[in-house]
């Protein structure tokens, strides 16, 4: 699974109270994914609004640390830089 495909299957995530992600986030996933140059800024950014007000599940936040490592992998940096 590509990593925009990832993001796509995350965007789709059931509505409601018990939800895994907020909307919100969902639909940042999809223009995210929709965007022809992701970027891991981009996707770090919405991991830390998701930790700071509790919009996603940790499985959810587990998916979207590996979207975000894969597309620094990708861009050809790393954490630390």
């Amino acid at each position: 699974m590509d990593i925009r495909e990832l993001l796509y299957k995350l965007a789709e995530a059931p509505p409601g109270p018990h939800a895994q992600i907020d909307e919100t986030i969902c639909a940042r996933l999809k223009a995210l994914a929709d965007s022809e140059t992701m970027q891991a800024s981009d996707m770090k950014q919405i991991l830390d609004d998701c930790a700071f007000a509790s919009l996603a599940s940790d499985f959810a936040m587990v998916a979207m640390n590996i979207a975000w490592q894969q597309l620094l992998q990708d861009e050809g940096t790393s954490v630390s830089q």
